[in-house]
């Protein structure tokens, strides 16, 4: 990550030489898929993969705020969380009266991910917790995967790695991690293009998330070596 080599150039001011450092990011396999709006009674967000270090409180105290002030969206919505380390945000969203909007969902295998990808209208990835040391530093891998979907993603992440990639490729849909009145903001305009069937337009952009496939980090690595060989 570019944030990763700022903090080595932090830590060792006049000792790497800038020209020699690469970033070649973490990425997917093959190429980003057209969006089509799958038809449906509720707007679907989902969330896969593990849970356990990551920052969920906001998500639900924006959530509760939805619910109390626009209920009839609050009910259009359904946000699916599939994967490990859910049992704490179960017990949480019973507490809290969300669970006609949050269905949580045990491990599945990831072919079968891949499937409620598509049957989604948007994804949604958050930011680690804050005590976790150089959380800003890194983003999470679910991330590429979801640039790869061609769908509208959500971002409820502090201001870190994951954030401005998220940025880079022209997503529209970030909420500050400790802000939960920005959750609402972002889930009211999902709802809104869900309803009028405009969710292509929040999909961020193509040719920026094609600089995260494999085929362009070969490319770049072949640059990268050839220059090497030169010296």
């Amino acid at each position: 990550f570019k944030s990763v080599a700022e903090a080595y150039q932090e830590a060792f001011p006049g000792v790497l030489d800038e020209d020699r450092i690469h970033i070649i990011p973490n990425g997917f396999e093959g190429e980003v898929e057209s969006f089509s709006q799958v038809p449906g009674e509720r707007c679907i967000v989902l969330y896969a993969g593990t849970l356990s270090s990551y920052r969920y409180d906001t998500l639900l105290q924006g959530l509760v705020e939805l619910k109390r002030k626009n209920p009839r969206g609050a009910d259009q919505l359904q946000l699916r969380f599939v994967g490990e380390g859910l049992r704490e945000l179960s017990d949480r969203v019973a507490e809290l009266g969300l669970q006609h909007m949050v269905d949580v969902l045990p491990p599945i295998p990831s072919g079968e991910v891949r499937r409620l990808q598509k049957e989604a209208h948007a994804l949604l990835i958050l930011g680690r917790n804050p005590n976790r040391t150089g959380h800003e530093l890194v983003a999470g891998a679910k991330l590429f995967g979801y640039l790869q979907s061609g769908r509208p993603i959500i971002g409820v992440v502090p201001h870190d790695e994951t954030r401005r990639i998220l940025r880079e490729v022209g997503s529209c849909l970030i909420a500050d991690a400790a802000v939960p009145s920005e959750v609402v903001t972002v889930f009211e305009r999902v709802l809104s293009a869900w309803a009028e069937k405009t969710l292509e337009a929040l999909v961020p952009i193509r040719t920026a998330c094609e600089s995260y496939s494999s085929a362009r980090q070969m490319s770049d690595l072949i640059d990268v070596l050839n220059g090497a060989s030169r010296r």
